[in-house]
């Protein structure tokens, strides 16, 4: 038999294609050196192979198994995709070329073969990449120069709502503004693609049943070897949640800085939760001293809020209740399967509510002030958008709860004395407004109590020690008044109160309270004695409560004026009293500017011996308008000297 491998080598060794000689056995008589690298087998091993080994029958379809079951049948498909097995047990694909041979009247087979791995490579990045487009949960479309849509995947088609078949051809404008073609979108398109880098533009659209969508858009243009815009590539995101999402969070800010109260910023975040997830209903419940109420909500029935109105924030409280006494989310995935709160699910099952999830509001300190609570009409668990609602607004909420707590403490303090927390003059002006406003069934009075010569007890004893003393005082009237009388310290040594009691209580009172001031202060040691004095009016109907307030402190000038450590009642004498007064002393300084008082001096006589001893010195004031006035009128408006001489005043 003629050697036909010697006369062929030097010509097949040159070729970079593997090749292979076998007869119709199916031996392998030679294989190149490129077919020796390929398979691993080295020349002399390749030589005593056979093509079985190389190739099993299952990978080579076609043979003819009565010839050589191990190569495709004669005639058949001039190249085949197959796998080579290469002697390391590695599979290779390759592309398998046959050709028959004849020589001196012998047949023998010609085989090359073609490395396909980088093929398989670049179809199956292809396969993946088809893959991933299809699977995406991210719209991708590709645009042609036109901005016409060539390709849209499965995603994009389920966000709009409509067949992918729809699409192609579609212009861009259509597809993402609506049927109106957005120009002002197109316009900030074209702008970008100018710039030929890839950008990012959010543009709003329809999507199932006319729902309002926002997708983000990123574009990346793709140029021909030429510069040319040859094709457009856009990853579609559906940023709808995010942007809702966003902008209830942007309102409710808003709100706080709008100073909003907290019902009504929480029943706008209900409401609008509801908005952006209309399969639940939203609930906020607040705990007040271990006792719920509703905070805020949306569409939830009355029946339901009042069924929970007043219950212990505990275990027994529901969902929201156990959520506020455990700090702990509560999920109750189906409502009628539920034991606990028997009377609270029967409320809930009579308005459909199947589920809910109650999630604890915690504030920065660490207490627990309220519950969110999202109910469902069907059962299950709250999905993935819930949960993100819920985890920003319990933030929101939580901002809101401290900003309202923070005002009411700004509030409380601008009310409260510092020394001894008693309410201001401020809560005692807005207090008596409210009064006005609003008439109590029975008369108010207004009792004012002011210390006796407090001055010399602070220059005695020091600011501090004073101090001491009135937050013990303070401590004795408060024990010392009944009901709903109401202590105020209006300022330094002032103290007043508002009482509904009758004249004969009222007097019990001040009596109660003159006595108290009697008792000695003892403070670091030192006994002190002090004294009082107290005013008292009683409001009348259609009078201004200023008025009241004023008649108080002329009825305390009053029991000054008698001689301190005492009590007077307003009455309207006092006013007359108190204007003479006023309109004297005014006079008496006008008097004494124009030089308009005289002296006259009166013999002192020693009745003994009936000489004289000295001479006493008056001052008589005959005014044009008064008339001769009497020293015993004028001579008390002359209170304490000041740095120019002797003050004239109201002496109290």
């Amino acid at each position: 038999m003629p050697d036909i491998t010697q006369i062929s080598s030097p010509l097949l060794e040159k070729l970079p294609l593997a090749l292979m000689m076998a007869d119709r056995a199916g031996h392998v008589l030679y294989g190149n050196a490129r077919a020796c690298a390929m398979t691993g087998y080295s020349a002399t091993e390749l030589a005593a192979t056979r093509l079985c080994r190389l190739f099993t029958q299952n990978m080579l379809p076609g043979a003819d198994a009565a010839a050589t079951p191990d190569l495709p049948a004669h005639g058949a498909t001039p190249s085949h995709c197959t796998t080579l097995r290469r002697r390391d047990g590695l599979g290779l694909p390759v592309r398998l070329y046959r050709e028959n041979l004849e020589w001196d009247g012998v047949p023998y087979e010609l085989i090359a073969l073609h490395d396909r791995t980088h093929e398989e490579l670049v179809r199956e990045q292809a396969e993946i990449s088809a893959m991933i487009v299809q699977a995406t949960d991210r719209g991708i479309v590709v645009l042609d120069a036109q901005y016409r849509i060539t390709h849209a995947n499965a995603a994009i088609a389920a966000m709009l709502g409509v067949e992918r078949d729809t699409l192609h051809g579609a212009p861009f404008g259509t597809l993402l503004a609506g049927a109106e073609n957005d120009i002002g979108t197109l316009r900030q398109f074209r702008a970008h693609l100018a710039r030929r880098t890839g950008f990012e533009v959010d543009v709003q659209t329809r999507g199932p049943q006319g729902v309002e969508l926002w997708l983000r858009c990123a574009v990346t243009p793709h140029y021909g070897d030429d510069g040319t815009l040859a094709d457009i590539i856009i990853i579609i995101h559906d940023i709808t949640h995010d942007r809702q999402l966003r902008n209830l969070q942007r309102d409710v800010v808003e709100a706080l800085t709008d100073q909003f109260s907290l019902r009504e910023m929480l029943d706008f975040m209900c409401r609008r939760i509801e908005l952006i997830a209309p399969d639940c209903m939203a609930v906020v419940m607040l705990s007040t001293g271990g006792v719920l109420h509703a905070g805020g909500h949306g569409a939830m029935p009355l029946p339901v809020l009042q069924a929970f109105e007043g219950l212990e924030a505990g275990t027994a409280g529901g969902a929201c209740g156990t959520a506020i006494a455990t700090a702990q989310e509560v999920v109750v995935p189906d409502l009628a399967a539920e034991k606990r709160w028997p009377a609270l699910r029967a409320v809930v099952a009579e308005h459909a509510l199947a589920a809910e999830w109650a999630v604890p509001i915690i504030l920065r300190n660490g207490d627990v002030a309220g519950s969110f609570s999202l109910y469902f009409r069907t059962p299950g668990q709250p999905g993935a958008w819930h949960r993100r609602i819920v985890n920003a607004c319990v933030h929101l909420a939580m901002l809101a709860i401290e900003q309202q707590r923070s005002r009411e403490s700004i509030i409380r303090l601008s009310y409260t004395d510092r020394l001894t927390s008693l309410p201001n003059r401020l809560w005692l002006n807005r207090r008596l407004n409210e009064l006005v406003a609003r008439p109590p069934a029975t008369p108010l009075s207004i009792m004012v109590i002011d210390l006796d010569r407090f001055r010399k007890i602070v220059q005695a004893l020091g600011q501090g020690r004073a101090d001491q003393m009135l937050l013990e005082l303070a401590g004795r009237l408060r024990h010392g008044i009944v009901g709903r009388d109401v202590l105020v310290r209006t300022e330094g040594d002032e103290f007043v109160v508002l009482t509904t009691q009758d004249a004969t209580d009222i007097t019990h009172l001040a009596e109660r309270i003159l006595h108290t001031l009697e008792e000695p202060f003892t403070i670091d040691g030192i006994p002190i004695n002090i004294s009082g004095s107290i005013g008292i009016s009683t409001h009348q109907d259609g009078q201004a409560v200023e008025e009241t307030l004023r008649q108080a402190y002329t009825a305390l000038a009053q029991a000054k004026k008698a001689g301190r450590c005492c009590y007077r009642f307003f009455h309207p004498s006092m006013n007359r009293q108190a204007e003479d007064h006023i309109i004297l002393a005014s006079a008496l300084r006008e008097a004494i500017a124009d030089n308009r008082l005289s002296l006259v001096y009166q013999p002192q006589v020693d009745l003994s011996t009936g000489e004289l001893h000295g001479v006493e010195a008056l001052s008589r004031w005959n005014d044009a308008v008064l008339g001769m006035v009497s020293p015993g009128r004028f001579i008390p408006t002359i209170v304490w000297p000041d740095s120019r001489g002797y003050s004239i005043g109201l002496k109290m």
